[in-house]
């Protein structure tokens, strides 16, 4: 639990102000942002430590279009998580020490930190300067367009929620909520994350929106126990005896990724999938392709839904088969040699019957390694 009292933050404060540390906060409106070396304010305030810092307008202070050039500058006041602000956004600026604090203790420099959330939307939150453009409409800056396909995301109690500004969220929940299709009395407080990119089309660009695995561009989703309402692609499962229970009845720790396509590249090594139980993949066709070889083991390894279910074709064994096949193809010839040679018939018939009668042990040795052609552990239908 966090202690808030002994008055800890008041004292933090009283101290900070004791040694001039106080900082002031001013709010401005941004005109342009650093996004690389090809901005003009590059190399005049900084080089790299520019990166996402703003040119701005303060808000306290009138200014003309023309006064670009003489704009106040403020640096990214946090590397880690950067929500980079748009043109006409409004931003919390402050004064803090700056890089040559070891030469002058007292220097300081502008830092921006944080994006007035003015109309509370993901989008964006421009509340440009009406009197200056002479428009209602918003100039968000180069390249960037407003559009109605993203909406606020639904929040639940207690939820952690990123929102980028094109309809990517990732939420780290796990209370219930009357919207919240996941969580029921049930499994109240077991926690789940979702990250979602591209939202299904919202009804409106103000209207709340959650998350719908089946509806939105990409999900994956990762539950403890809760039950996915995932509408499978393909839900074939002739091959198995008992189908394993889909993604929308399940009830536990699993992960469920969905999109319109899923592509995973190992660029260096390999790849694995381990299980301890089974693997399972359904599709209208499955390929398996290998440069060098495929190789597949098993106890039992079964070609056809029927194989496993009857296994009563086994496949031959062909090496083995080879070689059985090739002393009875000589037993063969050896006795038709004999027969194929004419002679006066007593020498004839004593002929054929001393052949015949020392091929026959090995005849029926043949027949009693039929039983050793077949698999014990390859089926087919």
């Amino acid at each position: 639990m966090i202690n808030f009292g002994g008055g800890v933050i008041a004292k933090a404060v009283s101290a900070a102000k004791g040694a001039g540390a106080s900082p002031t906060f001013k709010f401005g409106r941004v005109v342009d942002v650093v996004l690389d070396e090809s901005s003009p304010y590059w190399d005049e305030f900084g080089r790299s430590q520019t990166i996402n810092g703003i040119r701005y307008r303060p808000l306290d202070k009138a200014h003309s279009e023309d006064e670009d050039a003489i704009l106040p500058f403020a640096y990214c006041g946090n590397t880690n998580i950067v929500n980079v602000p748009l043109k006409n956004e409004i931003v919390i600026i402050t004064a803090l020490p700056s890089e040559n604090r070891a030469a002058n203790s007292l220097q300081t420099k502008n830092y921006w930190f944080s994006i007035v959330n003015i109309w509370n939307h993901p989008h964006h939150n421009a509340y440009p300067d009406t009197l200056q453009s002479g428009t209602d409409a918003a100039d968000l800056g180069e390249d960037f367009e407003e559009v109605d396909t993203v909406a606020p995301l639904q929040t639940y109690p207690g939820d952690i929620l990123i929102s980028g500004r094109h309809g990517n969220t990732i939420r780290l929940g796990g209370t219930k909520h009357q919207y919240n299709t996941l969580t029921d009395d049930s499994n109240n407080g077991s926690p789940f994350v979702i990250i979602k990119n591209k939202m299904k089309e919202p009804d409106d660009g103000t209207s709340l929106s959650s998350e719908d695995i089946n509806e939105d561009g990409s999900s994956i989703y990762m539950v403890s126990d809760h039950e996915v309402p995932l509408e499978e692609a393909n839900t074939n499962a002739a091959s198995w005896e008992e189908p394993a229970d889909l993604a929308a009845v399940y009830k536990g720790d699993q992960v469920v990724v969905n999109g319109g396509r899923l592509f995973f590249n190992a660029k260096d090594e390999g790849a694995f999938i381990a299980a301890k139980d089974y693997i399972g993949l359904a599709s209208k066709e499955v390929h398996l392709d290998g440069d060098d070889l495929i190789s597949i083991d098993g106890v039992k390894i079964y070609l056809g839904a029927v194989a496993m279910k009857r296994e009563d074709e086994p496949v031959l064994l062909g090496q083995t088969t080879q070689d059985w096949l090739t002393t009875l193809v000589d037993n063969i010839e050896t006795l038709l040699k004999t027969l194929s040679k004419p002679g006066p018939p007593p020498v004839y018939v004593a002929k054929a019957v001393a052949t015949s009668t020392a091929l026959l042990g090995g005849m029926k040795q043949l027949k009693t390694q039929i039983k050793l052609l077949s698999s014990k552990k390859v089926f087919v239908e």
